[in-house]
């Protein structure tokens, strides 16, 4: 394995303001505490950070201090200075004991890099430095507690700091390959930084097919497989990055290389990203983290290993959020006005009545919402009306009137068209999440009342064309024909390498192939990979199962057999199972034709809506991974849907 040294290439002087500081003068500052410094230490400032402190309007700078050229002399000091205190010394170079033999010096000698930073509300100092004769590269890290600047942790083969990579550095491991006296790799370490706990960050194992969950994520699978190796492991981590392990084999060598490849997330797309850069003197015009284009510019030598014995990982479900705020917690104070509008429209059911309680729950999940969806509820709420709620409503969107009584005629107890009716009492303890057939329905409400907005029969979700990554001008049903047909040739082709059988299996499975013969070998493959599709729409994947049912024919839904039950998985039969939902079967005795019944871009939008009405990260995460370019048309009709009602309202 050949050698690999590690600089870490920080811009040597960093001055750093908060936003609200950005117009502010602070040379004559910097300068009060330069001075105070070189009162007490004759020595020049060879480096210096500046970093403010929001809650006393203070500003702190670390200095380094020293008489010679840094990287060669112990006759140098590190200072801390605070605005309204006075000189804090950190460490005296020239007080470390001489050693005994120059090889053996384990003496700190200072680099030129120093980073001053904030993150979580504190400020932290970070200085570089090398020790002995073999220079092997370090860091120190400080933290500002209380006016005082406290050591946390050193780190021996250094660290920086990224506000989107967060802390970071190198571990060295030595090992005796063949040729090699002492082989090193680099493993990089991710560090979760909270107060002054420093803790090595646990990296979540996502699977290869995952990466679909991002927008573009076939174009980062064919970057990371553009290369003589194969990515053999890849690692969430909580700063929102991917870590991709690679092993190649070197046969000049006769050993295995390992390397890592980084993916920076952001908002649901994948960036290939630059490691630090590998330069004797800091690189202010390539700063760390840049994009770059290929896989051999985004890796670096050495092989990311998760911290095996921590608890409770960090779930990667993260880096699929449709926004970055998806903390931000609502009350119902911020959501008033969605409380009265629900006021309103709740005012009037035909059967049943929903509580003062569960008109707040609802308003609160609204609130809470992605910006879009919330909008588009909030400006429909009087487009369609509140059926029943009582026991015997199912949920269910009517866009005729209904004669519940059965008398043959429309009467104020009975649903009015255009309205939605649920068991709202039963919804808000909904084990798939509080309300979530409440915002099902209402998804099915927008859908025909934005369409008829325009004066236009049907759904808009059946007559909207949009472009994807892949696809061109496709409706929203064609894209999710496109995205069950390739991820259930892939599942099949995961349990069978043969290619005649695939075929088989994938027509006994996709409509209108119903009378394609399985042979008795395919039946133990055909099982597996139902059950496959099982257990993976087990957590988040109700309206998945509704979805790759439709488009199957109900060959693949959420089910169990009673092994499976043993097991532990559901054994609730979640979809559309009525005759003739998805599809119009005629049966002559010639022949057996079949048409579809196009309801199945209707459901996807309704299940959609309700997953951003209730901001369920888990659940969207299935959908950008089983239907990818089917969320991209989603996402883009939402936005159509907020034009058309600008167009056409005042």
């Amino acid at each position: 394995m050949k050698k690999a040294c590690w600089i870490l290439s920080i811009v040597c002087l960093l001055l750093w303001a908060v936003p609200g500081m950005a117009q502010e003068d602070t040379t004559a500052r910097d300068a009060a505490l330069r001075e105070a410094v070189q009162r007490v230490d004759g020595r020049p400032i060879q480096l210096a950070a500046y970093e403010y402190v929001d809650e006393t309007d203070a500003r702190c700078g670390f200095f380094v201090t020293s008489a010679d050229r840094l990287g060669d002399t112990t006759d140098f000091a590190f200072w801390f200075m605070r605005e309204g205190g006075g000189p804090q010394l950190i460490f005296d170079g020239a007080a470390q004991p001489l050693p005994e033999d120059e090889w053996d010096d384990d003496r700190t000698y200072p680099r030129e890099a120093l980073q001053a930073f904030r993150h979580k509300g504190h400020t932290y100092f970070l200085a570089s430095s090398r020790t002995g004769q073999r220079q092997s590269d370090g860091s120190d890290l400080y933290m500002l507690m209380e006016g005082n600047l406290v050591h946390l942790k050193g780190f021996y083969a250094g660290a920086g700091y990224h506000p989107q990579a967060g802390l970071y550095g190198l571990d060295y491991d030595y090992a005796t390959d063949p040729g090699f006296e002492a082989g090193r790799m680099l493993t990089p370490v991710f560090y979760a930084l909270d107060g002054d706990q420093v803790t090595p960050t646990v990296g979540v194992e996502v699977l290869y097919d995952q990466l679909l969950q991002l927008h573009n994520g076939e174009d980062i699978q064919r970057k990371l497989g553009a290369t003589r190796a194969t990515p053999d492991s890849m690692y969430y981590l909580p700063n929102h990055m991917i870590v991709v392990n690679y092993t190649e084999y070197l046969s000049e060598y006769e050993m295995n290389e390992l390397t890592t490849a980084y993916v920076g997330i952001n908002n649901g797309e994948g960036t290939l990203v630059r490691y630090p850069n590998q330069l004797e003197a800091p690189d202010v015009t390539h700063p760390f983290w840049q994009a770059c284009q290929t896989v051999d510019d985004a890796r670096v030598e050495g092989r990311y290993t998760p911290n095996e014995y921590f608890d409770n990982p960090i779930r990667p479900a993260a880096f699929l959020a449709l926004r970055a705020d998806v903390m931000t917690t609502y009350g119902l104070e911020a959501a008033a006005d969605i409380r009265a509008q629900l006021g309103e429209a709740f005012a009037h059911p035909h059967r049943g009545a929903a509580t003062a309680e569960q008109l707040d729950a609802i308003a609160r999940i609204a609130g809470n919402a992605d910006p879009q969806a919330r909008e588009l509820f909030a400006r429909t709420l009087t487009f369609y009306n509140i059926g029943a709620l009582d026991e015997k409503a199912s949920g269910v969107y009517d866009p005729v009137a209904v004669d519940r009584n059965g008398n043959g005629i429309i009467e104020a107890e009975d649903t009015p068209a255009n309205s939605i009716s649920l068991y709202l009492a039963e919804d808000a303890n909904n084990p798939r999440g509080a309300y979530a057939t409440y915002f099902h329905e209402v998804g099915h409400a927008i859908d025909a009342n934005v369409q008829a907005l325009q004066a236009q029969p049907g759904m808009f979700s059946q007559q909207f064309v949009a472009d994807t990554g892949l696809l061109t001008q496709v409706t929203l049903e064609q894209a999710i024909h496109y995205d069950v047909s390739h991820h259930l040739k892939g599942i099949i082709e995961m349990h069978t390498s043969d290619a005649d059988q695939v075929g088989r299996i994938f027509n006994w499975i996709w409509p209108p192939h119903w009378d394609a013969g399985l042979r008795d070998e395919d039946a133990p493959v055909t099982r597996n990979v139902l059950r496959y599709y099982n257990r993976l729409f087990q957590d988040a994947g109700y309206t998945i199962s509704d979805i790759y049912g439709g488009t199957t024919d109900n060959r693949i839904f959420l089910d169990a057999t009673p092994e499976e039950e043993a097991m532990g998985y559901s054994a609730v039969h979640y979809g559309h199972f009525g005759e003739e939902y998805w599809y119009v079967i005629k049966k002559t005795p010639v022949q057996v034709s079949f048409s579809r019944t196009h309801t199945l871009p209707a459901e996807l939008f309704a299940g959609y809506f309700s997953a951003r009405m209730r901001d369920n990260v888990e659940e969207i995460s299935y959908y950008r991974y089983f239907l990818p370019q089917s969320v991209q048309v989603l996402d883009q009709m939402v936005m159509h849907m907020l034009a058309a009602l600008d167009k056409h309202l005042p």
